[in-house]
């Protein structure tokens, strides 16, 4: 099925279960989910893989419950293609730019990763993509020069075991202000929840942008967070800088800029 055809349906079944017509159409992430905005809702469809709705709305329901701002999800259905989809409540922000909207998503994470992490599951449909993250950032190694190399292995492979193992507790998966929505310095969306589960808390901070975490930490840390271990943070930043290099999303030469940032890092970022 072409994109245009899959939009198509995305708009119909948008305007059948909220009544509003499509204003803006967007396909984004490398063709990974395609985005249908109203003037009230936006509607999500997985491109590359199908979306979990069943627990996206799981997880937003127990997040806003716990005082965490996920999307409200109105909707759920299938596309005539089979395809799933999944209609919130639109929020009207943007990606925060200050520090202290950054520290205030640092208190939002927090609070999530206190929350009872019993609906969230314990694999997501993502898991094979994450999963995957890992042996691809093993072989993107040869980014690195031998020094280098040598010290993000060993950090590479703990994050890999604890990726694989580790269910402390509920996730985001993939935060960071690509994923936040603020007005001035209050953070009032946290959108999505494709890769939520229930994994350790050093997952989430290891998908903050370097540029971003020391702002991050500052409201984590203040909201009474539990002792984070930032070795292995280190090799979750690592294995998305690698994996995303090596793809080309990055420019050549930010793995190693990585590894000497975390190299140079105090034992707790502050």
């Amino acid at each position: 099925m072409s994109l245009a055809v899959l939009l198509e349906e995305v708009i119909g079944a948008t305007a059948a279960d909220t009544g509003e017509t499509a204003r803006r159409v967007v396909a984004r992430s490398a063709a990974n989910t395609a985005l249908v905005y109203t003037d009230h809702f936006v509607t999500r469809v997985g491109l590359a893989a199908d979306l979990n709705v069943a627990a996206e709305y799981a997880c937003s329901v127990t997040a806003r419950a716990g005082g965490v701002p996920a999307p409200e999800v109105v909707a759920t259905g299938r596309l005539s293609s089979g395809r799933a989809y999944l209609v919130s409540r639109r929020i009207a922000g943007w990606r925060p730019r200050s520090r202290a909207a950054l520290c205030a998503a640092g208190e939002l994470l927090a609070r999530l990763h206190r929350l009872d992490g019993r609906t969230f599951p314990a694999e997501q449909h993502c898991r094979r993509r994450r999963r995957d993250r890992y042996p691809i950032a093993r072989t993107a190694l040869a980014l690195l020069d031998r020094e280098r190399r040598k010290w993000a292995e060993p950090a590479l492979e703990r994050a890999a075991d604890d990726w694989l193992e580790c269910r402390a507790g509920p996730v985001h998966g993939d935060f960071g202000s690509r994923n936040l929505l603020a007005r001035g310095d209050t953070v009032i969306g946290i959108v999505d929840w494709t890769d939520a589960r229930q994994a350790s808390p050093e997952t989430d901070l290891g998908q903050v942008d370097l540029a971003d975490l020391e702002a991050v930490w500052v409201g984590y840390r203040s909201a009474g967070s539990a002792r984070i271990d930032f070795s292995l943070v280190a090799g979750h930043s690592l294995a998305r800088y690698l994996a995303l290099e090596s793809f080309g999303v990055f420019p050549a030469g930010t793995s190693m800029a990585v590894v000497d940032w975390w190299r140079g890092a105090p034992a707790e970022v502050s």
